[in-house]
């Protein structure tokens, strides 16, 4: 019986080891297979990637290859998400779809890029009262509503036991060497000119001979309150932020361009600004920034516009917050173009519907530049003159996937 026994483990422990190298031995294939093979996914839910074509299993939408980032330009037009199959429609389904045909025709592009943007405070032109110890607000010397303040005026009364410990040892020092030559008298100075008090303060204490429970916080520079973070009673940490005081005789515009315009913005460059809020006060300016990277959410650069803000009794024209059109003097240059609405982007690629001779609809890659005025510059994929679907290239696009679905042993990529 312990033979039969130790024969029947035997066996089992060789199952089980030949189960698993043909479990490792299939998944090599499987891997090996996968590295060349296609990968589709739903355009509406990314995260489903299967590797046959089919229906997304959350919302039964036809699954598209999913483009190789990695790929080189020739791979990535054979996984480009339209077919090449030409729709072929009757004149009454074209009347129905209610399409319109453009003619790819060479215009002029440039001469003013159009943005949006809002109004900043200048950075060099804003300061911030930050506390360098932990202490209490006081009292509030000014409110969210007070306008234009100026340098050196009290914003605030704070109190800190840190602080005044720092009088106190001032006050030592300078009673054990009224001369006011002691290094330790200057280091105790030093300190509560770091913590933010004054020259003048620090004066008035050595002429009381008393600490002072408060200190005065003042505005450090001519200019408008645009941040107010104080209360009275607040209690607040070291490097806390309390006001923020901005000059606005200059404020700066700041707009975002698309990747594909940057290289239509350059510092020193004239813009025209308008702000719905003055329709009737036009504003000139000359861009002062232009970012040196690409923010990769927004696929944008940041540019910023200065422009001189007038002032008056009821204060800045311009202010912070504001939203602003901002119209940049560029170039004019010749390029192809088609309507805005023939070119379908999918997020990787762009294509479009070109007429061939037979009067059918061909999908064709392009690579697209600036955009103005309903216009889409091409750089590649059609030639002048040619006849492209301007409007409802969403439902031919329809027709001519349910062609691929008839036809699938058909070529499926677009035409360059």
């Amino acid at each position: 019986m312990a033979f039969v026994r130790w024969l029947l483990v035997a066996g089992s422990a060789a199952a089980a080891v030949g189960s698993i190298a043909s479990y490792a031995k299939a998944g090599r294939q499987r891997g090996g297979a996968s590295a060349t093979a296609r990968q589709y996914v739903c355009p509406m839910h990314p995260a489903v990637v299967l590797d046959h074509p089919g229906a997304c299993p959350i919302c039964n939408m036809e699954l598209v290859v999913k483009l190789d980032a990695t790929a080189p330009p020739a791979e990535k037009a054979a996984q480009a998400p339209a077919a090449s199959l030409p729709v072929e429609l009757a004149r009454g389904r074209l009347c129905a779809l209610g399409m319109r045909t453009a003619t790819v025709a060479r215009a002029m592009m440039g001469g003013e890029l159009h943005t949006v943007g809002v109004v900043d405070p200048v950075d060099r032109d804003l300061a911030q009262v930050r506390t360098q110890f932990p202490g209490r607000v006081d009292e509030l010397r000014v409110s969210e509503t007070t306008g234009l303040v100026r340098r050196g005026q009290i914003l605030a009364t704070i109190d800190s036991p840190d602080l005044l410990r720092a009088e106190r040892d001032l006050l030592a020092a300078h009673g054990a060497h009224p001369d006011g030559a002691s290094a330790m008298e200057s280091d105790a100075g030093h300190r509560l000119q770091t913590f933010g008090m004054s020259g003048a303060d620090i004066a008035e204490l050595l002429r009381l001979g008393k600490p002072e429970q408060r200190i005065a916080v003042r505005a450090p520079i001519d200019g408008y309150l645009i941040g107010n973070r104080a209360s009275r009673g607040l209690m607040f940490a070291p490097r806390s932020v309390l006001f923020e005081v901005a000059d606005l005789r200059r404020v700066w515009i700041s707009v975002d361009v698309s990747e594909l315009d940057a290289g239509l913005v350059h510092v020193g460059q004239r813009a025209r600004v308008d702000v719905p809020a003055l329709p009737h006060e036009p504003h000139a300016g000359t861009v002062e920034l232009v970012s040196p990277a690409v923010d990769r959410r927004t696929r944008t650069l940041s540019v910023r516009i200065e422009v001189e803000n007038a002032i008056d009794a009821s204060g800045p024209h311009l202010r912070p917050g504001m939203y602003a059109t901002v119209h940049l003097d560029t170039p004019p240059r010749a390029a192809l173009t088609v309507p805005a609405g023939a070119v379908v982007d999918t997020g990787t690629a762009h294509y479009l519907f070109a007429a061939n001779e037979r009067d059918q609809f061909v999908p064709r890659l392009v690579s697209i530049g600036s955009q103005a005025e309903g216009k889409v510059e091409v750089l590649s994929g059609v030639r002048e003159g040619d006849t492209v679907v301007a409007t409802a290239n969403l439902l031919v696009d329809s027709e001519n996937r349910l062609l691929v679905l008839e036809h699938p042993t058909q070529p499926s990529a677009p035409e360059r």
